[in-house]
């Protein structure tokens, strides 16, 4: 079974991040990839002048990995050296082009056909072609970061294999239907974009666990976001919601819910919601932290940092028994020092934390909730 990670909070021993146990092959000086012995090599990590002076008479077709570090945008030669050696490595899965100032995504990856994973982060696209459709077997797509891609091509739908979408950081106002085509979907980021509609057919993605919703445009969602029942992830952080749908009760499996930023009162369905681990409040204008908290018996983080109106010390937090992370910050640490000690003497192994950067957090969910083993 996966054990899934709930923490609010990390070190920087988590950041320090693990070993991968497939070899990687990173050039330095030499080019020659062949020099190893080990016939069995899984990645190749290229930076910009390794990729221009590459020896051709070498066999590529064992790397299942790629990444190209450095700016290739400008320089057709570079482009056409990518384009010669993807045309070699017939077996790769794996393409990460993150911050490349990539300013359209290179016709020749359409002839990946055994692509899995495809990473065009932090580049300057305005769009994807329609041919993205013929990466089949693509799992994973990230086109995160990108700013200006407003609209997303109806092909997209035909990814039917897809299981991770992420379009954080860009410039879409909507949704589309044919999203809701990705019956595989399992974790969905639109986070950062001017959106205010989602199209009906999301909230059918039954096999949806993580949904990043934070920093959109959005007023209202639905009754129907109920219908998401295996859910494990969900992120409202600093959108105004006229109201929560009273369905959210229904998400019985969600462990992690960060809805801080704007909400003046926790809404009653989130207490309904037995087996939430974290919980996130922090950046919001509370006053009470209300005594139905208790409710929440499994729950082992909680961060009500930057909550300037939370003048009282939440007594009820001694009733959260299996309460291990709590993220306060200065302020709070000091007003309520004395709470917190008796706190903690109820609660031997509850930790207090500081607030940290709130993308690192986020980076934190994704990376953990979804990939940990079960």
């Amino acid at each position: 079974m996966k054990k899934y990670v709930y923490l609010l909070f990390l070190s920087a021993a988590v950041l320090s991040g693990c070993a991968k146990s497939s070899q990687i092959i990173e050039t330095k000086d030499s080019i020659d990839i062949q020099s190893s012995s080990d016939k069995t090599l899984a990645e190749l990590v290229l930076k910009v002048d390794d990729l221009r002076n590459l020896k051709w008479n070498q066999d590529f077709s064992k790397f299942k990995k790629l990444k190209i570090q450095g700016v290739i945008a400008d320089d057709p030669q570079l482009l056409n050296q990518l384009a010669v050696l993807l045309s070699k490595a017939k077996k790769l899965e794996e393409l990460d082009l993150r911050y490349c100032r990539l300013t359209e995504v290179p016709k020749f990856i359409g002839n990946l056909s055994e692509l899995k994973i495809l990473n065009l982060y932090g580049n300057s696209l305005k769009s994807l072609p329609k041919t993205i459709e013929t990466l089949k077997n693509l799992i994973e797509l990230d086109i995160g970061g990108n700013l200006h891609i407003e609209t997303l091509p109806e092909s997209i739908g035909n990814l039917r294999n897809l299981e991770k979408l992420v379009i954080s950081a860009n410039d879409l106002r909507k949704i589309p239907s044919y999203i809701g085509n990705l019956k595989k979907l399992k974790h969905l980021d639109v986070s950062y974009n001017a959106i205010t509609s989602i199209h009906e057919s999301i909230w059918n993605l039954e096999n949806l666990e993580s949904l990043d919703l934070g920093f959109t445009g959005l007023k209202l969602l639905p009754e129907s976001i109920g219908k998401l029942r295996n859910l494990k992830y969900l992120c409202l952080y600093n959108i105004e919601l006229e109201s929560f749908p009273d369905s959210l009760k229904n998400l019985k499996k969600l462990k992690t819910l960060i809805i801080g930023g704007r909400i003046t009162a926790i809404p009653d369905c989130v207490f309904e919601l037995s087996n939430l681990k974290g919980l996130q409040l922090s950046g919001s204008p509370l006053v009470s932290i209300p005594e139905k908290i208790e409710r929440l018996k499994n729950l082992e983080s909680l961060a009500i940092h930057d909550n300037r109106f939370l003048k009282q010390w939440p007594s009820s937090l001694e009733k959260l028994k299996n309460l291990k992370n709590l993220m306060l910050d200065i302020y709070q640490q000091k007003k309520w020092s004395q709470s917190i000690e008796n706190l903690k003497k109820v609660n031997k192994n509850l930790k207090i934390f500081r607030p940290i950067k709130c993308v690192i957090q986020r980076q934190f969910f994704e990376d953990n909730l979804l990939k940990q083993g079960n």
